[in-house]
């Protein structure tokens, strides 16, 4: 037999709670692929996805809720022009395809860059 497979067959009962553990992690890892599927076919990035695309450090508190600087930041690209496509809602959306130029642009031009500090 191979390694790790058990030598004898399992009882009945044995081998029902082994399937049935079988489909729950397949049913979970198909859960989060259709998730993550969705997620890249979205159009809009969240301000958290956004900010990690562009290099920017999400910091985090005790409880491990990101805190506002990343958002701050975010802001601020928007007033220097360099994010003008978002959504006006409560928590903003950012346009995958203007971050990812962005990303792109900060690559290919030595001269550009993305600030990832607050400018005072």
């Amino acid at each position: 037999m191979g390694a790790g497979l058990p030598t004898t067959p399992p009882q009945t009962g044995e081998a029902f709670a082994l399937l049935l553990d079988a489909i729950r992690d397949m049913t979970a890892e198909l859960r989060e692929n259709n998730r993550l599927r969705r997620k890249e076919n979205n159009p809009w990035l969240t301000d958290v996805e956004a900010a990690t695309i562009l290099g920017i450090n999400v910091k985090r508190d005790d409880q491990g809720n990101p805190t506002t600087y990343h958002t701050r930041l975010l802001k601020q690209l928007r007033d220097m022009g360099m994010l003008t496509n978002f959504t006006s809602e409560r928590s903003i959306k950012y346009d995958r395809k203007e971050v990812m130029e962005l990303v792109e642009q900060e690559r290919k031009d030595p001269a550009f860059f993305i600030p990832r500090r607050i400018i005072r």
